[in-house]
């Protein structure tokens, strides 16, 4: 099963108004696309008032699943299981209740609209229906509603192992020519292409912030969600989380597809923490094959090797559960198969981690850096409590040639702020910009010019 956000149900949820109004152009059954409104719930096992909220769904399109947002519970772009769907009924599965407590969707078409305040009456048609779960029922009731366009934006899909990443190109609207390419890769976990993540309450928009802000300064971007993640979580078979290395070969089927279309006078890798690992461990296939990218932007990364930080994970546990783990590791990196855990470690070695895992602990952050070939520009935000400079300045010692530069009040999700309370809610809020220090940098570094002013050399291992 994938790992999900838990939520507490609607609690204290007060009524929401209605979705936004329906198109003027009447929808024909049930289509793909994004469907609002709201979902009235009550507990199936006692007498209670019904609670509401206003929820989005987001149908993908044949086998692509759908997602769903609770906007009040602060959970976007929650993955469904078992999505099925004609023009006249959907079917779908939350599973964000907690153990055994999947909330199962039963909807159909209505083309005769509810009337609407006033007694008038939509032109467009509804999706009616009813969810269930073990202690819960509910009813729900979606109009079709339209996704704010985005000017200069366009979808694109990369065909990857076993189907496809689909992503957004922003193109400069402003600006006329052929544009410098920054292709973004999304940090660790399930962060999707925008830079948010349905495990944590909320939306950061790191990525989608720096796309905007880059096509302002006439740099075209792609952005894509990896597998397993926004769009692209059916990917993730059988909730098994992927290994790096998988994640590498989609990061290099996306760079090899801008490459070879020879559109672009610059393409440059730029990768937000993990990302950054699987943008370098990319362009060491692409270099493999004669391919090579203009630059690699490694953004708030660490150094720290993965069983280094395995051993601080596990420093709380009695020494009879670290020698447990170490066996397990050492077990996982010669064969790739572990004894069984016990209960202490069993959620972290489970069998749906353990490819992910693997990988992870294989890598070994300052050689893969060393070992690629295209020009690095490494960026550092002076406000990061997650990848400290110990850790960051091993990536530096490893490539003492390249560029590193430090980004006044930039934190490690790359916004600013101004105090630890904002550290912390700049995770979530996206409210918070992403650091003009830091776009300027990725503008400068698409465009070849020198490094702007607002960011001062990195005091690092060398002078830069």
């Amino acid at each position: 099963m994938r790992p999900r956000f838990p939520i507490v149900l609607f609690l204290g949820l007060v009524t929401l108004a209605r979705a936004a109004a329906p198109q003027a152009q009447p929808v024909q059954g049930i289509t793909e696309g994004r469907w609002s409104g709201r979902l009235t719930i009550k507990s199936a096992n006692r007498a209670a008032e019904p609670l509401s909220a206003e929820v989005n769904l987001r149908i993908l399109g044949p086998a692509r699943g759908a997602l769903f947002d609770i906007p009040e519970q602060s959970m976007y772009g929650y993955p469904l299981d078992e999505v099925s769907w004609s023009a006249s009924r959907i079917h779908f599965v939350l599973d964000a209740l907690g153990p055994d407590e999947e909330l199962r969707f039963e909807g159909y078409y209505a083309s005769s609209p509810l009337p609407q305040g006033g007694g008038s009456s939509s032109k467009d048609g509804l999706i009616i229906g009813t969810a269930a779960s073990k202690s819960w029922k509910s009813s729900f009731l979606l109009r079709r509603t339209e996704l704010p366009a985005v000017a200069g934006e366009t979808f694109m899909e990369i065909p990857v192992n076993g189907g496809s990443l689909p992503g957004s190109l922003l193109e400069p609207s402003q600006w006329w020519g052929r544009f410098p390419l920054v292709v973004l890769f999304a940090g660790a976990g399930a962060a999707d292409r925008n830079g948010n993540n349905y495990n944590v309450p909320g939306m950061s928009n790191s990525l989608a912030q720096i796309a905007s802000a880059l096509a302002a300064r006439g740099v075209e971007s792609f952005r894509f969600d990896k597998r397993g993640s926004g769009e692209a979580y059916v990917l993730e078979k059988g909730g098994v989380l992927p290994s790096l290395e998988e994640l590498a070969d989609d990061g290099a089927a996306v760079l090899r597809q801008f490459l070879k279309q020879e559109d672009h006078p610059r393409i440059i890798a730029a990768g937000m923490n993990e990302g950054a690992w699987v943008a370098a461990m990319a362009l060491a296939r692409l270099e493999s094959e004669g391919l090579s990218v203009d630059g690699l932007a490694v953004m708030a990364a660490s150094g720290e090797s993965p069983k280094e930080s395995l051993e601080k994970m596990l420093e709380s546990l009695d020494e009879a559960r670290k020698e447990e783990a170490s066996r397990i590791v050492a077990a996982l990196l010669t064969n790739g198969t572990v004894p069984e855990p016990s209960e202490t470690l069993a959620e972290f070695f489970a069998p749906s981690r353990l490819a992910w895992l693997s990988s992870w602990l294989a890598v070994d952050p300052a050689k893969l850096f060393a070992s690629v070939k295209a020009p690095i520009l490494f960026i550092y935000g002076d406000s990061d409590l997650q990848a400290d400079k110990p850790s960051f300045e091993r990536l530096l010692s490893a490539r003492p040639a390249s560029a590193a530069r430090l980004v006044p009040s930039m934190n490690y999700a790359l916004k600013t702020i101004g105090s630890e309370e904002e550290n912390y809610d700049s995770f979530t809020n996206p409210a918070f910009p992403v650091s003009t220090g830091l776009v300027d940098l990725l503008e400068a570094f698409a465009k070849a010019k020198p490094a702007p002013g607002g960011t001062t050399p990195y005091p690092g291992p060398s002078s830069r």
